[in-house]
């Protein structure tokens, strides 16, 4: 038999990281439910949990001879939730995990946060910049199946009445970019000309210059690279 493989030092110390990010986000749920209710002994409970969880998490890390960039983006995510807890900076914070997460492609935990960091600006009053930002969030959601958090970014956008569109393909507004269409940006997007795309996809030239000026006027762009550029800060490709 083979032997079983020991936990890394890093794995050892610090425990499960996404364990210790999962509880700090169930405190601070517990902690927005708790102020709903106007329950100030829940409040104070969770709060009391989760600065026991980032107590602990904060020795682990300071035991290791050297960080790294998965370490720091858990250790600014969970800021991220202690400040949804104790509503500070939430903002901000949440945007910072967004980034750290996004940094190491870990795509899951980046629109997490961007949805978070979207209720938090609502909250504050900057609905516009909510709304673009929740359209981003649920374009990379439904890109990469993250089907809970589509349904999270759905009912958040329902409830203040911010329009999102029906799916990943959407683009402001509500024309949204048909199934064809994709297939023909992300040709467009490799830098493939038109005759390239006709032969790829077995249509007439004359087809692909139509599906292409349809994608530029629905990224409302002047230029393939324009429409490329802007259908990455959607995370529409």
């Amino acid at each position: 038999m083979r032997p079983r493989s020991r936990p890394s030092t890093t794995a050892r110390r610090t425990g499960t990281v996404g364990s210790r990010w999962s509880a700090a986000r169930v405190e601070a749920d517990s902690a927005v439910a708790a102020m709903a209710s106007q329950s100030i002994g829940a409040i104070e409970k969770a709060d009391a949990r989760a600065a026991e969880i980032v107590s602990a998490w904060q020795t682990a890390v300071a035991q290791l001879a050297r960080s790294s960039p998965l370490l720091d983006a858990y250790t600014v995510g969970i800021d991220a939730e202690v400040g949804r807890l104790r509503r500070e900076e939430v903002v901000a914070r949440a945007h910072c995990a967004a980034e750290a997460f996004a940094t190491i492609g870990m795509l899951y935990y980046a629109t997490y946060f961007r949805w978070r960091e979207a209720e938090a600006m609502i909250d504050a009053g900057d609905r516009p910049a909510a709304a673009d930002l929740l359209k981003r969030a649920r374009a990379a959601a439904t890109t990469h199946g993250f089907a809970g958090l589509d349904a999270a970014i759905v009912a958040l956008a329902r409830t203040h009445q911010l329009r999102l569109g029906p799916a990943r393909t959407t683009i402001d507004g509500d024309d949204a970019l048909s199934v064809r269409e994709l297939e023909v940006f992300a040709l467009v997007a490799i830098g493939k000309s038109n005759p390239d795309i006709a032969k790829a996809l077995f249509i007439s030239r004359r087809t692909a210059a139509a599906h292409v000026s349809n994608i530029l006027r629905k990224l409302d762009a002047t230029s393939r690279v324009e429409a490329v550029s802007e259908a990455h800060r959607r995370a529409i490709v």
